[in-house]
């Protein structure tokens, strides 16, 4: 899915117009990058978080060629999923949702007799 296809199926999924789930989505992902940079992670519920982490400087070697070189130290974004998506990705469900349900509450049928 590429960035217009994310559009489009955010517009279908909110309501909302093609060019307001397009500047949703890009807005989100520039909240995302800004705080990661920052040094703070970005954590989602029942999604997962993203988190910064360090690269060490030191000797690389270039796969390609053997052909070793210095590196320096750098700063990349991670993502660490949550179990729940985790679950929901190996079971292979496309329908799945990471929201809970929408139906009827447990604490809902307080004062309601079933005999």
């Amino acid at each position: 899915m590429n960035q217009s296809a994310l559009n489009a199926a955010v517009s279908a999924a909110s309501g909302l117009s093609q060019a307001q789930a397009a500047r949703a989505v890009t807005a989100l992902f520039d909240v995302v990058v800004r705080t990661v940079t920052a040094g703070e992670p970005v954590s989602v519920t029942n999604f997962g978080t993203f988190h910064p982490a360090q690269h060490p400087a030191g000797i690389r070697r270039n796969p390609q060629t053997g052909e070793e070189f210095t590196a320096a130290a750098m700063t990349c974004m991670r993502f660490r999923v949550s179990p729940k998506i985790r679950r929901i990705v190996a079971a292979g469900d496309p329908t799945a949702v990471r929201r809970k349900e929408t139906g009827q509450r447990h604490g809902d049928h307080r004062g309601v007799r079933t005999t």
